[in-house]
């Protein structure tokens, strides 16, 4: 392995692809400097998190772990990435005084870089010709599977892959085991820019050592590492020992935090959540957003979180991959980059792939902490290294192929490789949002914000009509920053018990009873947060705001409650119901409970012809209701599903359930049916 050399050619090499890079991605990435990668989403996520990590430093907010939105949740940062290894560029664009919206655009441009800067340095160590590192540093920054995950920006940063590998390559290849400071260092710098890639680089790190230990000269190479620690000047090995303990510490430190969090909230992934993003083979064809790739996966349907699942690497990477993968290698020039590349880029395939709802991935999810990791198809990020050092080695071949001929056809043939890379890159249809709607929606916010609250405000921003509900969330979550105060509302990659959707009928008590009932609080305690919120309602509520309530409702209001079957219509085998309630008691009636909701529940009882019960199946469907109501009011809602499969003759009855608590009708509500046919052909 030799160290990374720029000379003239590397230089120019290195300047072009970037170049290319550069102009072909991410300049209409960010509309040069004019819009967001990604939607009015994740984007204005990652956003808020950076800010917060430079708002911390900077001494505008206390807490690290504790930013001011789900307030007053606890630790929520850890909710989500951090941005902790990648937020030291972002402040620092901010320090330069950058607005936030440009300083997110600098961020990401330079995340690429990085990614590309080090693919070279790397591939250049590992003895690839400037052309060879220059191609495999475009493919490991500018793949397709990289530039699609532009909307998921805390993937951008991705340096220390390229760093870590050829660290161990070096450990393996040199037999010097001191090189395994380099390799727990980097890993940690990967965990602190995202804790799924650094999850991910570990895998690729197991299975490349796999391989380089493969038989027959395994035991000369762990003996050789032995010796040549033992070799090694005392303070040398002491420093790569204190580099070992620390990273690890460090990376100890960051799960624990994630892991006490996790456990404080119960924070879980389910089995069937994660087997919707393990990669199927068909995964590997989908390119939706290629113009030149996309035809390759325009037959594959049905394949669940399609957005998660693109992770075909681009026809010009796939040809480089073949004719680099095949090549011979003369004495040990490549050949333990391309052996570590295949046997690495093959076990992770196996591990991962899933056929037929069949995985061994469903065996490493055993192992602690693994079942957090959701999104288990983007480790095609982790996968693009060897795959990039194999499109590098196929550029390597080809121009070694080349080294006798012409320098006209040379040229010609050289001048391929990156208008072949270069041509998927240009027809890719990069995602983005223009500047100016994000801060039209801060504009928009701002307007219904008055000067009048009182000290030590809290905000709360409620749905607008036919918007994504996380949209109030992110808005809040903005203008809470900008004006230095703590938000009710939040977004994230989880969300603390309890909390329901802002919706344009919701009350701010919502937030405030889902953390009371969380934390055990009394109503006096929580008085103080209440009487400081700031509601903006951004649309109108027709039927009054949606007042929430903690314990469990009383037998005087379930008896109070006439619930009533309005007309009933059959379609696909399907039951269409309007249901109507009446609240004629004394006292108010909410179906909003953080900790125990209300919900209407529905079955079908088979009857005889002569209306006899011949069973009495189980309340088994569910449905969400936003009911809130006084003495006299009423509300309906629509019940939509399946009919029974056996045909015949049965009773559709409704009723409410107050969930971990009890069914109204056993505290005293009646129980309205509606005579059912169910034929055969229906």
């Amino acid at each position: 392995m030799n160290t990374a050399r720029f000379d003239l050619r590397g230089i120019v090499w290195f300047s072009v692809f970037l170049a290319f890079g550069t102009f072909a991605y991410l300049l209409r990435a960010v509309d040069y400097l004019s819009a967001i990668p990604g939607d009015l989403g994740d984007a204005r996520f990652n956003s808020v998190i950076l800010e917060h990590v430079f708002q911390w430093v900077t001494g505008k907010v206390d807490s690290l772990w504790s930013p001011p939105f789900f307030y007053p949740f606890e630790n929520v940062l850890a909710f989500s990435d951090n941005h902790f290894g990648s937020s030291p560029v972002y402040i620092l664009f901010r320090q330069l005084g950058l607005s936030r919206e440009i300083a997110f655009d600098a961020w990401f441009i330079t995340g690429f870089v990085l990614n590309y800067v080090a693919a070279f340095v790397v591939a250049r160590r590992l003895s690839f010709s400037p052309l060879a590192a220059a191609t495999c540093a475009f493919v490991f920054a500018f793949a397709l599977p990289a530039l699609v995950k532009e909307h998921h920006a805390q993937l951008t940063y991705r340096f220390a892959i390229p760093l870590a590998f050829g660290a161990l390559l070096q450990m393996v290849e040199a037999r010097r085991l001191i090189a395994a400071g380099r390799v727990a260092f980097w890993t940690a710098v990967q965990f602190y820019c995202s804790i799924y890639l650094g999850v991910f680089l570990v895998y690729l790190l197991a299975a490349t050592a796999v391989v380089a230990l493969l038989p027959p000269d395994r035991r000369g190479v762990v003996r050789a590492l032995l010796q040549s620690w033992a070799s090694e000047q005392s303070a040398v090995r002491k420093g790569a020992a204190v580099v070992v303990a620390a990273s690890l510490a460090a990376v100890a430190a960051l799960l624990y935090k994630y892991h006490a969090v996790g456990a404080d909230y119960g924070l879980t992934r389910s089995v069937d959540e994660i087997a919707t993003m393990l990669p199927r083979l068909s995964s590997y064809l989908l390119a939706d957003r290629g113009a030149l790739s996309s035809w390759l996966g325009r037959s594959v349907q049905g394949i669940p979180m399609r957005h998660e699942h693109q992770m075909f690497v681009g026809i010009g990477v796939v040809t480089l991959i073949v004719y680099g993968a095949t090549g011979r290698w003369s004495g040990s020039v490549h050949g333990l980059t391309r052996k570590t590349a295949v046997g690495a880029l093959g076990i992770i395939f196996l591990m991962t792939l899933s056929v037929a709802g069949h995985s061994l991935y469903f065996g490493v999810i055993q192992l602690p902490g693994l079942g957090a990791i959701r999104a288990v198809s983007r480790i095609i990020l982790v996968m693009l290294w060897p795959v990039a050092l194999l499109a590098g080695l196929g550029a390597e071949r080809l121009q070694l192929k080349l080294s006798g001929r012409r320098w006209t056809a040379k040229a010609s043939v050289l001048a391929l490789v990156p208008l072949l890379l270069v041509a998927e890159v240009l027809a890719y249809t990069s995602y983005r949002t223009p500047i100016a709607d994000w801060t039209a929606r801060q504009s928009a916010v701002r307007k219904h914000l008055t000067s009048e609250y009182g000290a030590d405000p809290v905000l709360f921003i409620t749905q607008k009509v036919g918007e994504p509900f996380y949209y109030p969330d992110l808005d809040s979550m903005i203008l809470a920053q900008d004006l230095g105060m703590p938000t009710l509302n939040g977004y994230s990659g989880s969300a603390p018990p309890g909390l329901m959707v802002a919706s344009p009928c919701t009350s701010f008590t919502d937030r405030v009873l889902a953390y009371a009932s969380f934390r055990g609080r009394t109503d006096a305690e929580m008085a103080d947060l209440a009487r400081r919120v700031v509601t903006i309602e951004r649309s109108p509520c027709a039927d009054g705001v949606v007042s929430s309530f903690r314990g469990s409702l009383t037998a005087d209001q379930a008896k109070g409650l006439d619930l009533q079957i309005g007309p009933v219509v059959f379609a696909e085998r399907r039951i269409h119901a309007t249901i109507r309630i009446i609240n004629t008691a004394a006292t108010s009636f909410s179906t909003r409970n953080p900790a125990n909701p209300v919900r209407l529940s529905w079955r079908f009882v088979p009857v005889s012809r002569d209306g006899e019960r011949l069973a009495d199946p189980g309340w088994d469907t569910r449905q969400d209701v936003v009911w809130s109501m006084g003495q006299g009011e009423s509300r309906n809602a629509l019940i939509s599903g399946a009919l029974p499969p056996t045909p015949g003759n049965y009773l559709f009855e409704v009723s409410l359930v107050q969930e971990g608590i009890a069914w109204l009708h056993n505290l005293g509500m009646r129980v309205p049916s509606a005579q059912v046919v169910v034929g055969g052909g229906e």
